[in-house]
């Protein structure tokens, strides 16, 4: 192996030729050191028991290394983060691990410096991310899978449930964004049996949001209209979870449609979910995303590798310890 490298980066050097693609795909990655992430962390929980919720992040990130046995063609960094404030006051604290991959690549021979043109070099940005998130939805709470036009009658973010991708190894798959430019991703929850971080949202709180909407924006008009659009719903109806395609609509065959039609399930975060008692250390569930580079042969091959090798049974296991 310290042979071959040294003749690849022999072979890359400046005035031996220009790289090719295939050299940068071949060159031997590593894990590199990395710092963690502590500056948006919740200053609820003492500094002082940092060291509990590290220990358990370290574990998954001896999962995570060793579902990636093959680094060929990029180099891989994974730190532990202690990042957002918790759902709920003193309720479970999110932390978790960040995982990054950035690929070597070829340097045309023209335009770029003598020093590193026509050579491999080591990636500096990336579009390939792996996170395991404890007590946390993350990017599955980000902006992007939330509905912004307004909140619940409680000031609760309405959220757009990921759609499912079947399953993945006998668990959930869930497709956040099917493609994303030339990104892919996908997602899986994590969370005791019969149990979710979700809530979903009925067809009367959502219209009762909008009503309320309507209202702060002096459209009495309309909220009275959606007003009179509850009243005429039977309860199974009122209960049912909204599955909404036009947000704005007044005709509820409009506003209501399936999945199949383009509707999509909205939710909120299930305080009841967190709100339990015990260490704030505790993992009530998790929430293990990724995204990758399509168009980047090693980010694909790295991508597979996770999915078919990752030990996500034993890192369930981890929820309520």
């Amino acid at each position: 192996m310290i042979i071959s490298s040294l003749l690849l980066v022999l072979a890359s050097a400046p005035g031996d030729g220009p790289c090719t693609n295939e050299q940068a795909y071949k060159t031997p990655g590593r894990w590199l050191p990395a710092s963690d992430d502590t500056a948006m962390a919740d200053r609820t929980f003492p500094r002082a028991e940092y060291k509990t919720l590290n220990a358990k992040a370290d574990r998954a990130i001896e999962l995570l290394k060793k579902s990636i046995p093959d680094l060929t063609g990029l180099d891989a960094k994974a730190y532990r983060s202690i990042r957002g404030d918790s759902y709920v006051k003193d309720g479970p604290v999110k932390f978790g691990v960040n995982s990054l991959y950035l690929s070597y690549y070829c340097v045309p021979a023209k335009g770029y410096m003598a020093s590193i043109a026509g050579t491999v070099q080591p990636g500096g940005e990336t579009g390939t991310w792996i996170y395991i998130d404890f007590n946390g939805l993350n990017w599955l709470a980000n902006e992007r899978m939330m509905f912004t036009g307004f909140k619940t009658t409680k000031g609760n973010a309405i959220l757009f449930m990921p759609k499912s991708g079947g399953t993945l190894r006998g668990f959930e798959l869930l497709l956040p964004d099917i493609h994303h430019g030339k990104r892919s991703e996908e997602a899986m929850v994590l969370a005791p049996e019969g149990k979710s971080p979700y809530k979903p949202l009925s067809r009367e709180k959502f219209l009762l949001a909008r009503q309320a909407y309507a209202e702060q924006q002096k459209r009495p008009e309309e909220a009275a209209k959606i007003a009179a659009m509850i009243a005429a719903m039977s309860p199974e109806d009122r209960e049912a979870q909204a599955v909404v395609k036009d947000y704005y609509a007044l005709d509820p065959a409009k506003i209501f449609v399936p999945e199949s039609g383009g509707g999509t399930p909205l939710a909120t975060i299930s305080h009841a979910f967190f709100d339990v008692k015990g260490s704030r250390s505790a993992i009530r569930m998790i929430t293990v995303y990724w995204s990758w580079d399509q168009d980047v042969p090693t980010k694909v091959a790295l991508i597979k590798q996770f999915k078919e090798n990752f030990d996500f049974e034993a890192l369930k296991k981890m929820i309520e310890e």
